[in-house]
């Protein structure tokens, strides 16, 4: 807003409090129109100070004057003319959305906070049984019950892994470093090799790797990867529970096995449903 005359109704308008939540009401107040708090092509401070709040008087102050008396204006204050254009609100969205940005990324805080949204975004987004979905959050939440969990949270079970029986056995050492998840890795058609040097904490390794969809076949490697992940902790559970040891190619059998199986039901389930929109729209015309 550019003021010139002031001749606008102060009460009336809201005008200095639209968008504060609040209406203006002061007792005893006989103000009627803006132009009665300015003066000389200046604002009335000390009026401003006496029935205004603080917040409200920066507001009020920071209003450009007009130079002469002229009708009161909107006026953009990002453009030469003061008249706003589509350029110009793109470039001051632009420049805000990256001060914004900046400003994030130089909180490592929030910075952290934004990683663990979009890693959350990602897993639910994957096109994969919600029972995997909620399993891998688990796991990233450190709440699956491992023996080192197990001992630590209430002093019972050994902290050794089940399988090796040398290793204490974290949820990384059930996925990676077990002697039967190196060989299903070795065997399997997705190795992600490239994370090796991540292996050692499950979320910094999930991060890396959620982040290879846009490559060659990414999303479906993805994928198979929460399959497989899924087989190495039943295969883990089988030998903890009921002593029975499951064979590598086995594991790696039955991630493909159900990820092709749930691939198939969803793109017959996407077919049917498109083909049900289709028959709506054709009997609405």
């Amino acid at each position: 807003m550019l003021l010139g005359t002031g001749k606008v109704c102060i009460r009336g308008e809201n005008y200095f409090n639209r968008g504060y939540g609040r209406e203006w009401e002061m007792e005893g107040c006989q103000l009627e129109f803006v132009h009665e708090l300015i003066e000389g092509g200046k604002w009335k401070n000390d009026l401003l100070k006496h029935w205004f709040n603080v917040v409200d008087v920066d507001h009020i102050t920071n209003i450009p004057l007009s130079l002469y008396d002229r009708k009161d204006r909107l006026f953009w204050n990002y453009s030469k003319f003061g008249i706003y254009t589509v350029k110009t609100g793109y470039v001051v969205a632009k420049e805000q959305s990256e001060m914004m940005n900046r400003r994030l990324a130089s909180d490592p805080e929030t910075s952290w906070e934004i990683r663990k949204h979009t890693v959350w975004k990602r897993l639910w987004s994957l096109n994969v049984k919600m029972k995997l979905k909620h399993f891998l959050w688990r796991c990233l939440q450190n709440g699956m019950a491992t023996n080192k969990a197990l001992y630590k949270r209430f002093g019972i079970s050994n902290k050794i892994c089940h399988c090796c029986g040398k290793e204490t056995e974290t949820i990384e050492h059930i996925f990676f470093f077990c002697p039967k998840a190196k060989v299903t890795w070795k065997l399997a058609p997705v190795r992600w090799e490239g994370f090796v040097a991540l292996q050692g904490n499950l979320w910094r390794w999930w991060e890396a790797v959620t982040q290879s969809t846009k490559e060659t076949q990414g999303a479906d490697r993805i994928k198979l990867t929460v399959n497989l992940l899924w087989q190495i902790w039943k295969a883990r559970n089988k030998l903890a529970f009921q002593s029975e040891l499951v064979d590598a190619k086995v594991i790696i059998d039955k991630a493909q096995q159900e990820w092709i199986e749930y691939e198939a039901v969803y793109e017959s389930d996407t077919r049917t449903n498109s083909n049900l929109e289709m028959e709506r729209q054709v009997q609405q015309r």
